[in-house]
């Protein structure tokens, strides 16, 4: 005579086994999928076809996300972006005892990519939120000249409550994320050259200014992490399915999510980490 438990067992036996093959052959389609259209990417960067492959990679692979980016990116151009807050015109004297978030967004993109993050933001009670609009496409004077602003525009906020050693945590987003790695570095020792990031190696240091970098979506150059001295303030988060930027770093401070390139704006695994590095007082 089969027992109780044989029978609940041969049930769970029959009802799952079908659906757990069939995930597993879901998902065995799905890295299949995702290595064509890395693939695909790869070859279109390789032949200089640099937004095609950002278009391309972001709508075959995470199309809710893309859409989502779509519907908010009109409000990023916005003449006074103020949404939950951010880029305040004046600080009080409690918010100027709290550490500013610097937002930079990544290519093709504006400050409507930070909304969902700066919510959760809002809802821990950090520091004012500030973002600007970075040129798109290549590097240029303009990218530095930008933030250059608006991290004056911070300092003379917090400095009006005889702040004076305030440190400006900076997060960035894909190319964002590179921009946000010049910022961490003493002003006068790194420069851009018009296409691309240059620094005057033998002189790097970190600016006193800023607090924490946190990279999202790009990866740390090797260069940066055999200089222990200027990344021990750096933090990398990268998306396992992030067909723009598939690689992450040597960088220890990192942390991945399953998750595409646009995704990891949305994602509240990423907002959580990030949030979780900003509030550790043990590092600077």
């Amino acid at each position: 005579m089969t027992s109780i438990s044989a029978i609940k067992s041969d049930n769970c036996y029959i009802n799952f086994k079908p659906i757990q093959l069939f995930s597993a052959l879901c998902q065995k389609i799905s890295n299949i999928y995702f290595r064509v259209i890395l693939s695909f990417v790869n070859f279109l960067e390789n032949h200089n076809q640099y937004v095609a492959a950002m278009v391309t990679g972001t709508l075959l692979t995470e199309p809710v996300s893309a859409l989502k980016a779509a519907l908010l990116y009109p409000l990023g151009w916005k003449k006074n972006f103020n949404f939950i807050g951010m880029n305040p015109k004046s600080i009080t004297k409690e918010q100027s005892e709290k550490r500013p978030i610097l937002l930079l967004h990544g290519n093709l993109h504006n400050q409507s990519a930070w909304i969902s993050f700066a919510k959760k933001l809002r809802k821990e009670n950090l520091g004012p939120v500030y973002t600007l609009n970075l040129p798109n496409h290549s590097f240029s004077s303009a990218d530095k000249t930008l933030v250059e602003e608006k991290i004056t525009e911070i300092l003379k906020q917090y400095r009006k409550w005889n702040n004076q050693n305030v440190k400006i945590d900076v997060i960035g987003h894909s190319r964002g994320a590179t921009v946000a790695t010049c910022v961490g570095l003493k002003e006068d020792t790194w420069l851009f050259k018009e296409g691309c990031p240059s620094f005057y190696l033998s002189e790097v240091e970190k600016r006193a200014e800023i607090g924490k970098v946190i990279k999202i979506g790009y990866p740390t150059t090797q260069w940066y992490i055999d200089n222990v001295q200027i990344t021990n303030h750096l933090y990398e988060i990268y998306g396992t399915r992030d067909v723009l930027a598939p690689k992450s770093s040597n960088l220890s401070q990192k942390f991945e999510v399953n998750t595409g390139h646009l995704g990891l704006l949305y994602s509240s695994s990423v907002h959580n980490k990030a949030i979780e590095w900003l509030k550790d007082t043990t590092t600077n």
